[in-house]
């Protein structure tokens, strides 16, 4: 009897990250699919095009003294194009998470030369919840979950057979988001465009306010590597 060979836990992902360790990696490969009909209007041709793998790499961190590692949006990890960096805290039972997603393409794949932008996420360690948008709690408040997403917009264009010719990455913006048990003195630091603030009570449980904001980062070609 032959012995199955089916991969247990998952591997690779998009590499290493200093303080934290992969615990699931979600590769979902696609393909567009170009169509002729007949004049009735049935398909009586097809061909796929545009062969691509998106990804979702879910990283738990396990460091509680330095935190993550540097990330760099829009950068080439592990053969991957990084478009979205997701962290996630809060005063739970588990530990905070890093949520990396990307894709590549099957032809002319992307090289480590797009726009990017570096995240500094060192003050993030394994366990606590981090209000990123810097607010202050005073007396009759307590911050119970918090979040952040760095992501870019990413164009590609395809060439005369329908695959993958080029692309680039846009537009970065950073969004974060705060729960709090109470109502905090202060619920964002200036800098931060807060786009919804609401304080929903209900029987048996204590008034919380939710705080979600947004502000552009700078993205950037990478320097020339020197010769």
């Amino acid at each position: 009897m032959t012995t199955p060979s089916v991969l247990f836990g998952p591997s690779g992902g998009f590499g290493a990250i200093t303080g934290c360790e992969l615990k699931s990696d979600t590769p979902n490969e696609q393909s567009d699919r170009a169509r002729a009909f007949d004049s009735k209007g049935n398909e009586v041709k097809a061909k796929l095009h545009n062969k691509r793998t998106e990804y979702t790499s879910i990283y738990e961190i396990v460091s509680d003294t330095n935190g993550v590692g540097a990330l760099i949006l829009g950068s080439l990890m592990n053969g991957r194009i990084v478009t979205s960096i997701a962290i996630g805290t809060s005063n739970g039972d588990d530990a905070n998470t890093v949520t990396l997603t990307g894709h590549q393409h099957a032809d002319n794949a992307h090289y480590n030369t797009l726009q990017q932008a570096e995240i500094s996420c060192a003050g993030v360690t394994a366990f606590g919840v981090v209000d990123f948008l810097g607010g202050t709690a005073g007396d009759s408040a307590a911050p119970s979950a918090g979040e952040i997403t760095f992501a870019c917009q990413h164009n590609d264009k395809t060439g005369p057979a329908g695959d993958h010719f080029i692309g680039e990455n846009y537009d970065a913006m950073v969004v974060a988001k705060t729960t709090w048990e109470g109502v905090p003195e202060t619920d964002a630091a200036d800098g931060w465009d807060k786009t919804s603030t609401s304080n929903p009570v209900s029987t048996t449980e204590f008034q919380t306010t939710i705080v979600e904001g947004t502000k552009t980062m700078a993205i950037a070609a990478p320097d020339a590597p020197t010769p």
